[in-house]
């Protein structure tokens, strides 16, 4: 049976593929001086057509860098038959929740793809990241799992600007209206001021490691351990990084903020609809209050500054007052459909809440529940070959060698499932 020790999670989107191939690219060859023996680079992309110009770039892509990394490609196929397996085990229900739906769902991909490989560590990485540090793998996996003190089963690291001496602490913009694209500095909803002054904190700790209230997606890496027995949350709008390590927190999991994992981020500004960011917002921040209430070990009091003040009780008229202040700028400055919108979600906000978030929140339980066991029926099951291909031009070889930089090494990683148990 092939093993791996890691596996490099990279998520990519069709039409990210298809416009900004270069960041997918960028980020290869940025992998090639950092990978080590028995690592393996896992591309997940959501293109369709074998034949289409997302699935040609992609293959062209990850091709140019076959002979130093060892890459597979997960693509709408392997979906396909990881679903079909899910329904024969028993497993039909749970589809939709490891799927190309959302964030989350994207990530339980990797994890179950990590699983084949009996990988120890995950590491989640996006297209529009690149690796600044020669150090990256073994800073990245430092310190993880239960032989180590502290031992931790999950972390999280910055984002930086380019330089690994360059923390990063203010969002990408979003480009739409004037008024829109600033909500998020507004006195009302102070997010991007909280998020820098979040991240500003982590600067001043003299800790390496501590608990920070927020995770960012594209640093996380997981301990073996975690993922078997976690998923995450398909029902998380938004924001599944927090969700994630928050819910390991609250069975009692270690999952901290590093403060030399780093990886440098140049995301594509997104566009989006006026209101439609907002609308987002407090969907995310009225499921995790939601959520937050289920939880023993965890509490809106852990969470501050960000986002635990969006999660208090004034949530609904904080943001019902943040749309009429919106609605009546956008009405002076004749932009009236723009301002209907926000005039629509403060309606849709004062009538209530019109889903039924416990009900959402008892079938992510459930799926959390039945995690272990979908885990262990995948893995028995299927093989990286069926769940992953090599790139176009290494179609005719199942596994690589270390003449070409292997991260493929059948049973060099036979390591005991009881030593992934954390000590009492």
């Amino acid at each position: 049976m092939i093993t791996a020790n890691t596996v490099i999670a990279i998520f990519t989107y069709e039409k990210m593929v298809a416009y900004h191939s270069d960041r997918l690219s960028s980020l290869l060859y940025s992998l090639k001086g950092v990978i080590s023996p028995n690592t393996v680079v896992c591309v997940i992309n959501t293109s369709v057509h074998p034949s289409g110009q997302s699935r040609v770039k992609l293959d062209a892509v990850c091709a140019r860098y076959g002979d130093s990394l060892p890459i597979r490609i997960f693509s709408t196929e392997h979906l396909e038959c990881l679903h079909t397996t899910l329904r024969q085990e028993g497993h039909s229900e749970f589809t939709s929740f490891v799927s190309f739906s959302n964030f989350a769902c994207f990530r339980n991909i990797a994890i179950l793809l990590a699983s084949t490989l009996n990988s120890t560590a995950l590491i989640m990485l996006d297209d529009d990241s690149m690796i600044v540090d020669q150090t990256f793998l073994t800073t990245a996996v430092e310190h993880l799992g239960p032989q180590h003190t502290p031992a931790l089963f999950g972390k999280t690291g910055y984002y930086v600007e380019g330089s690994p001496t360059r923390p990063r602490t203010e969002q990408v913009p979003t480009r739409t209206s004037k008024a829109y694209s600033n909500f998020e500095n507004h006195d009302l909803w102070p997010k991007s001021r909280l998020i820098a002054k979040t991240l500003r904190s982590h600067l001043m700790a003299t800790d390496r490691f501590y608990k920070s209230p927020m995770a960012l997606g594209g640093t996380l890496v997981l301990h073996r351990y975690l993922y078997k027995r976690l998923p995450f949350d398909p029902f998380c709008p938004r924001g599944e990084d927090t969700d994630y390590m928050l819910s390991a927190w609250n069975e009692g999991i270690e999952f901290l903020f590093d403060q030399k994992h780093r990886v440098a981020h140049a995301p594509i500004e997104a566009r989006y609809a006026p209101c439609d960011k907002l609308k987002q917002d407090v969907d995310r921040f009225m499921y995790m209050r939601a959520k937050l209430k289920t939880f023993k070990r965890v509490s809106q009091n852990d969470l501050y500054p960000y986002p635990g003040i969006f999660l208090g009780d004034d949530l609904e008229a904080r943001a019902v007052k943040l749309c009429h202040e919106l609605h009546d700028t956008e009405t002076s400055l004749g932009r009236f459909h723009v301002a209907q919108e926000y005039l629509s979600l403060a309606g849709h906000i004062q009538c209530g809440d019109l889903v039924d978030r416990r009900r959402m929140i008892a079938r992510y339980f459930n799926f959390k529940e039945r995690w272990p066991q979908v885990v262990s029926d995948v893995r028995s099951v299927l093989t990286i070959d069926q769940l992953s291909r090599v790139s176009t031009e290494d179609t005719n070889t199942n596994t690589v060698d270390r003449s070409r930089g292997s991260a493929f090494h059948p049973n060099s990683n036979q390591v005991c499932e009881a030593s992934d148990e954390p000590s009492q």
